[in-house]
């Protein structure tokens, strides 16, 4: 985990050198990118055993090697509510608050997966963000991890109630049932900085898919 934000930091004091990067600057950037794109997927190798129901998770205590926070300043990340019919499609808008000069982050999402299976993420409204920013290793069970890193290092800001992206299911449970979709901070642990190398706090705000 420390690995990105290490890089992260390296490749904010290079920027900051200068207003055009060096080959040295670039070449920092591209490694923290990159660490970035494959870290949900490393961490999710070495996952811990999942609790048998979402309603179990729990982050309310730091996970193990969690990075502390060097600011009062929260980012919000907020999951939608929407609901569907026993063999369509669901779609749940990932959305922000609190989002101001940030240069990367890192979550895990959790759902019911006897209820939905996971099917893509897309809708991408945020720089630089894409598929290759999520691991999908633990998608069978219920897991979505996601690392992201902002190409410039300049920080990005955003409205509050901006969607970011959206996170689709194929609805596997029948009418009556509803799974949460849930922000954790396990497999991949939470981790939030700021052009200026500040770690803030993560708040994850669950959202729901009914079925209906």
């Amino acid at each position: 985990m420390n690995k990105v934000f290490f890089a992260l930091s390296m490749a904010v004091i290079f920027w900051s050198c200068r207003q055009e990067p060096t080959a040295e600057q670039s070449a920092a950037v591209a490694a923290a990118q990159t660490i970035a794109s494959s870290r949900a997927e490393q961490v999710a190798s070495s996952a811990p055993v999942r609790p048998e129901s979402i309603d179990e998770l729990d982050d309310s205590k730091p996970a193990p090697g969690q990075t502390a926070t060097t600011t009062q300043r929260i980012l919000t990340m907020m999951a939608g509510q929407t609901s569907a019919t026993p063999g369509s499609v669901a779609c749940v808008d990932i959305s922000v608050k609190g989002f101001e000069q940030i240069i990367g982050m890192q979550y895990s999402l959790h759902w019911d997966h006897e209820l939905l299976r996971f099917r893509e993420v897309k809708g991408f409204q945020l720089k630089s963000l894409d598929a290759a920013d999520f691991g999908t290793r633990l998608a069978e069970q219920g897991v979505l991890t996601s690392a992201w890193i902002e190409d410039s290092l300049r920080g990005v800001s955003l409205a509050a109630g901006s969607v970011i992206y959206q996170v689709c299911f194929d609805v596997k449970g029948t009418a009556g049932k509803e799974s949460a979709i849930k922000f954790h901070n396990q497999p991949t642990p939470y981790e939030v900085i700021d052009r200026t190398e500040n770690i803030l706090a993560f708040e994850g705000v669950d959202g729901k898919v009914s079925i209906r």
